[in-house]
């Protein structure tokens, strides 16, 4: 039995889209409603059902991107993606740049507290990935390196650099 999470469309059954991103109209420019991850089940592989939601819309991100859980110290995080430019008025009036995010899980399946989810590394740094050391355990963070100091793309990925749970939140570093 194989579990995944997709993102499915109000207009689609599925989606093979593994972001949550509002999509924008080729004609007006102006987005769709943003979506929200699914929770899909399958025996085999080729057939698929798509069960309900993991988390509602409105939760301060138009999209969640490249979306992973972990468990770290026996707590499930939800760990996404989202700039500031895709965050609502709210989170973008806290002066985030945006970056890789963690949510609080009940479980790896949910419920995840995305209005809760706490910035674990900002935009220079993007598509963040939880990764554990198999000799030890510890986990590590890796990204790319997303803006140069002039603007531009670095496109690089990081060293792998320490992450650490402390008063039950993921930070980078200590």
């Amino acid at each position: 039995n194989v579990y995944g999470a997709i993102s499915a469309s109000p207009n689609a059954a599925m989606d093979a889209s593994c972001s949550t991103r509002a999509h924008r109209s080729p004609t007006s420019g102006a987005r769709s409603r943003p979506r929200h991850p699914r929770h899909c089940w399958s025996p085999n592989l080729r057939t698929w059902e798509v069960l309900p939601p993991l988390s509602e819309v409105g939760q301060g991100f138009g999209q969640l991107e490249v979306m992973h859980t972990v468990v770290v110290e026996g707590q499930p995080f939800l760990v996404f993606s989202c700039l500031a430019g895709d965050a609502s008025a709210a989170r973008k009036d806290t002066g985030t740049s945006g970056g890789t995010w963690a949510a609080k899980a009940e479980t790896v399946l949910g419920p995840y507290d995305v209005a809760g989810a706490r910035l674990l590394a900002d935009s220079s740094l993007y598509v963040g990935r939880l990764v554990q050391l198999r000799d030890t355990g510890d986990w590590r963070f890796l990204a790319f390196n997303n803006l140069q100091p002039d603007g531009s793309f670095g496109g690089t990925i990081t060293d792998p650099r320490p992450i650490s749970l402390i008063d039950g939140h993921l930070v980078l570093g200590g």
